[in-house]
């Protein structure tokens, strides 16, 4: 039996994209900056001048709540999944790991699961590589709450540390 250590639960970090999803409000500030600038000075005005900022801040607008939407979704599916208990527990030895390279996912196999993820893949569930400090690696022993092929929780048994030398 180990004694295994949390390293990530996607129910207790939240929805973590909050950011991501929040940057198309940095275009609606922009369009709203525009139609300010439009009212103060009406010699700046003209048809397309005064489209632009509309269109512009529609697609902020639609950003945010397209990527809010998605990544929510899938924060509360996987929080949902944990709190009741609708997961599979997989259990046992990092094999066949494969870290970043290039633009290539870093994956890995615990007996007839296999994942793949990325740090610059916008997900709810775990996606940390060893690249970026990651805890995964070759021969890990690892227990992962597994909802639809997606780590929604991450243990880690700690590794046996070498004896010192006796003097």
């Amino acid at each position: 039996m180990y004694d295994y250590e949390l390293v990530f639960d996607a129910a207790a970090d939240g929805h973590r994209a909050l950011a991501f999803s929040a940057f198309g409000l940095i275009f609606v500030a922009a369009a709203a900056g525009m139609l300010l600038w439009q009212r103060r000075f009406p010699a700046a005005r003209s048809n397309s001048r005064i489209a632009f900022p509309f269109v512009f801040g529609g697609l902020g607008v639609l950003w945010t709540l397209l990527v809010f939407t998605s990544t929510g979704g899938e924060y509360l599916r996987l929080r949902d999944a944990l709190r009741s208990g609708k997961y599979t527990v997989v259990e046992g030895r990092v094999t066949d790991f494969h870290p970043i390279a290039g633009k290539s996912a870093e994956s890995f196999a615990v007996g007839s699961y296999h994942y793949s993820y990325g740090d610059f893949q916008v997900s709810a569930a775990f996606n940390h590589s060893a690249s970026e400090g990651g805890p995964i690696h070759e021969g890990l022993q690892v227990r992962i709450a597994d909802v639809n092929g997606q780590i929604a929780r991450l243990e880690i048994a700690p590794e046996p540390r070498a004896a010192a030398p006796r003097p």
